[in-house]
């Protein structure tokens, strides 16, 4: 067998520096992969490999310590759920999400398969009326919170969590890097919420239009605009709103599920809002909900 190469001079620095970054970035998409592709034996000769290298290798969790997910299929067993989450929100943040890991929902009534349907979105109200107990308005939709304290420490910060502070904080720089918007750019953000990827917009020059259904929120985005002296357009209403806007945004911001009917006519209607160049993002409905880019429309 022959002795491993060496690299001297410039090569050898190259080598020294490269191979450490390819390494991690090689562990970082092992990681991703299925617990039992990590426990194999092709996986445990790699992380020995690695490790007899200095690089750190975090052991894959023992298979039998992998807790098969509960599946909700209807409300009852929904609002057991619920009570357990209730629970567990008031521990912490931490606990609270870590008990949305615990679930998945496999509701027995399915919806139409075709998301763009007239079907779908009576679909939609039809569920809506049911849990809410009556028809869909506007009116309905109240976030009871108080507001001299949110004000001042909104989420994420007021929970404390440092997990949940970093990871929020990186899916707005996330978002914002991915629209690569230029300066003073036309932005519609829809469902903010308690406005941080707006009030980021805002105080980066760009014109910033926000929709919410919530007055509470509005109000709420209203006063921390104040405080910094950002100019943001806030108005309140569901998403039809739209339709009162002068066209021309060059981008659209929603992290509202993207199946929902206002969002759906959006989708379907893009020429209504944003230019010929312009970007929506919508976090997708996942775990991750990571945000994604189109162009155009």
């Amino acid at each position: 067998m022959s002795a491993p190469r060496r690299y001297t001079g410039q090569a050898g620095l190259l080598y020294r520096r490269l191979v450490p970054i390819a390494k991690n970035l090689a562990l970082k998409a092992w990681s991703r992969l299925p617990v039992s592709v990590r426990v194999s034996g092709p996986a445990n000769k790699l992380r020995r490999l690695l490790q007899s290298r200095n690089v750190i290798v975090p052991p894959p969790p023992p298979v039998g310590d992998v807790p098969e997910l509960r599946v909700v299929r209807n409300l009852e067993q929904l609002d057991v759920e619920l009570k357990e989450l209730d629970r567990l929100g008031a521990i912490s943040d931490d606990a609270l999400r870590e008990g949305f890991r615990q679930f998945r929902m496999e509701i027995e009534d399915p919806m139409p398969t075709d998301p763009w349907s007239a079907e779908y979105s009576a679909k939609v109200f039809e569920l809506y009326e049911f849990l809410h107990g009556k028809p869909y308005s506007v009116s309905n939709e109240v976030s009871e919170f108080d507001f001299a304290t949110h004000v001042r420490s909104p989420f994420p910060y007021n929970t404390g969590s440092s997990a949940t502070v970093g990871t929020h904080l990186m899916g707005v720089g996330h978002v914002i890097r991915t629209l690569d918007l230029p300066a003073k750019s036309r932005v519609l953000e829809l469902g903010p919420g308690w406005g941080n990827t707006t009030l980021a917009l805002a105080q980066m020059g760009h014109q910033v239009t926000a929709i919410d259904i919530e007055a509470n929120f509005v109000k709420l985005i209203t006063e921390r605009a104040a405080r910094v002296g950002a100019v943001i357009d806030v108005r309140q209403g569901d998403f039809a709103l739209m339709k009162e806007l002068e066209p021309g945004f060059d981008a659209v911001l929603s992290s509202s599920p993207s199946t929902t009917p206002p969002t759906i006519w959006m989708c379907s209607n893009p020429w209504t809002v944003s230019s010929s160049r312009g970007a929506a993002c919508f976090s997708r409905p996942s775990r991750s909900a990571t945000p994604s880019r189109t162009p155009g429309a």
